[in-house]
């Protein structure tokens, strides 16, 4: 192509060479895209854009609705995508519109900023099942078409999650591409399915294969049954004395940023769902973390400054900071044992000796033993359990194939010869 610029008047010829730069430049950056990838830019299939919605936009734009029924499963929804590994979460419900529900308050917490740093800016993209099947002329169509889609999401490295309502029609048997499920097996594609109970258990928790690939998280019943909690007493009375721990005490009398600096705290709440704590939650930037269970208690990230406000609210029964957990040693350390293990002789003892169990039995009643358990042996293929016997009707097997058991037994007996005595008992003889 030729251009000739010359022979122009001053204003055309400045517009024309502006108009050739920026062919030139523009032409430079694609071309820097395709070489190395610099502006990650992502081309969107035609399939995409046609059969998907992107509902993490659609929060942003204000046509999400917060629904607080579902916060348990919008939490757990959270947690497995935000833990990663190949194992991807699935919405189990019989009703289409409760699965999308709980996918939309994902979408709309990831559009307001209140995730895990894992999910903060990535959108969650619903593909149109019932369009696209219904207008395939046949099931290799459909296939083109979810594959394109599946090959966006992989070509976003993460930041396209997925939405499928209907699982079971992407994976097994029924599947009208194997695209999906390999693209998940090789760890490039995040998702978050949808199915009933009946279909997740015949078509992929039946199938250990396919199970591997999937975590069932199940909407609980929301038909406004009355909440049971058979151990709680009753608190009407509130509860008595500060309900701002110590610590927390210390930390705002010391505190130099004008109750700016934010903390993750527990708040046990009279009512998690109260509309007025969620009202002094929103206006305060109180963002929620986790709920622990069904119970009232919800774990957050606050500013200090909101914490005499929740305090004098009466909504609240106590809160203390979510205090990280530490693991304190090895089960001699924790319980005493190693200070009592070496008895010296005196006190009517002619010689020293070790606490250690030697010449003593001890009978473990519980879900069972599994013998051949490494931590009931010294080296050898001979057990130190001599004797086992099933107490349940119809069941001879003590092989305890819950687990409970032969925990016990090796916190009681556990053998001190095994990864140099990292796993002795409190009775090793």
């Amino acid at each position: 192509m030729r251009m000739s610029v010359f022979g122009f008047g001053t204003t055309r010829r400045f517009a024309a060479i502006a108009i050739l730069a920026s062919f030139v430049f523009s032409n430079v950056f694609a071309g820097s895209a395709m070489r190395g990838g610099e502006l990650n830019i992502v081309s969107k299939s035609s399939a995409t854009a046609k059969w998907t919605t992107d509902l993490t936009q659609l929060g942003r734009e204000g046509r999400l609705r917060e629904n607080l029924n579902f916060e348990n499963e919008t939490l757990r929804l959270i947690k497995v995508l935000a833990e990663g590994g190949v194992r991807q979460p699935v919405i189990v419900d019989e009703d289409k519109a409760v699965q999308e529900t709980v996918v939309e308050q994902l979408a709309l917490r990831i559009a307001k900023g209140n995730v895990p740093k894992e999910l903060a800016g990535k959108s969650i993209v619903k593909i149109e099942t019932d369009g696209l099947f219904s207008n395939a002329p046949t099931s290799a169509d459909a296939a083109k078409v979810i594959d394109a889609i599946v090959n966006d999401a992989v070509a976003s490295k993460g930041q396209t999650i997925l939405y499928v309502n209907e699982l079971t029609s992407f994976v097994g048997s029924r599947a009208a591409t194997t695209n999906l499920l390999n693209a998940i097996a090789e760890g490039k594609l995040v998702m978050v399915g949808g199915s009933s109970a009946v279909a997740y258990d015949e078509q992929i928790e039946s199938q250990p294969e396919i199970a591997a690939y999937f975590a069932g998280i199940l909407v609980a019943d929301k038909n406004g049954n009355a909440k049971v909690d058979a151990g709680r007493e009753d608190d009407s009375d509130g509860y008595r004395g500060d309900n701002v721990s110590p610590d927390m005490r210390e930390m705002l009398a010391n505190d130099t940023t004008g109750g700016t600096k934010r903390m993750d705290v527990i708040i046990q709440a009279k009512d998690a769902e109260n509309q007025a704590l969620r009202a002094i939650m929103s206006q305060n930037n109180i963002q929620l973390s986790d709920r622990i269970g069904n119970s009232d208690t919800l774990v957050v990230n606050l500013p200090l400054g909101s914490v005499n406000e929740l305090s004098q609210s009466g909504l609240i029964n106590y809160m203390s900071p979510d205090r990280e957990t530490k693991s304190t040693g090895h089960i001699e350390t924790t319980t005493g044992t190693s200070l009592m293990r070496s008895q010296p002789s005196g006190f009517g003892r002619s010689a020293a000796y070790t606490l250690d169990g030697t010449g003593v039995g001890v009978a473990v009643l519980d879900s069972g033993i599994y013998a051949a358990q490494k931590s009931f042996n010294d080296g050898t293929s001979s057990t130190r359990v001599v004797y086992s016997k099933s107490f349940v009707t119809g069941v001879t097997s003590t092989e305890d194939d819950y687990g409970h058991g032969t925990h016990v037994a090796s916190i009681v007996a556990s053998s001190a010869t095994r990864n140099s005595n990292a796993y002795k008992g409190v009775a090793p003889k």
